[in-house]
């Protein structure tokens, strides 16, 4: 591949002569780790997905699973992790030499400011899936509606349950079954999202960030 390429050229070698010598692979293999550690995310992903009935490629109809800008916040956030984790182990921020300038300047940028700093960081990448697309634009704004709807019946039925109209009591019940049904990769994303958002800030306390966000 052309990142072998580039590897082994920086070292003044070909890649046949790279593949020989045990110190260079070893070296390729954490260099190009984080970009391993982005992609096994997705697959982690999909298999929760499956898991749960709402696989996007799969399944045609009922609950299905969008593709968002979400996920890839969640790849780029285990990426950054990742090596932050082995440089903290290993020599700290100098061993980011040791990495891609890209993934070194996502750490730095997780590091400083979470998943918001990633995830504005990263969204130049993913100009086609800044919003939902075409139907599932309008999925999302249906299932976004009927959460906040279901939110409101929720807090008035603990506040004022005795307040409640037939009416809303029978909204309530509808919209609940929406979202653990046609909806439930919505509610899957959003649970998904906020621990990502709670697991990125404890980590971050962990490894010492004096960035914004804390």
């Amino acid at each position: 591949s052309e990142v072998a390429e580039e590897f082994a050229a920086k070292r003044g070698m070909t890649v046949p002569q790279m593949m020989k010598d045990k110190a260079a692979m070893k070296d390729l293999a954490l260099y190009i780790s984080p970009t391993m550690v982005h992609e096994s995310e997705h697959q982690n992903q999909t298999a929760r997905a499956i898991a749960a009935g709402t696989d996007f490629k799969k399944f045609s109809k009922g609950s299905s699973d969008p593709y968002t800008r979400a996920k890839e916040n969640l790849s780029n956030t285990e990426s950054a992790k990742h090596m932050i984790e082995y440089c903290a182990k290993n020599g700290g921020p100098g061993c980011y030499a040791k990495f891609n300038a890209l993934h070194a300047d996502n750490a730095e940028k997780f590091m400083a400011g979470g998943v918001e700093a990633l995830d504005t960081l990263k969204a130049p990448l993913y100009p086609r899936i800044d919003s939902f697309e075409g139907g599932t634009a309008r999925e999302f704004k249906a299932a976004q509606t009927y959460a906040v709807q279901l939110t409101g019946l929720e807090n008035l039925q603990r506040s004022s349950p005795a307040k409640m109209t037939a009416q809303q009591k029978k909204d309530l019940i509808e919209y609940r079954e929406l979202m653990n049904t046609r909806f439930k990769w919505y509610t899957m994303s959003y649970q998904e999202n906020a621990v990502n958002d709670a697991e990125a800030l404890a980590f971050r306390k962990k490894y010492g960030t004096t960035g914004p966000g804390l």
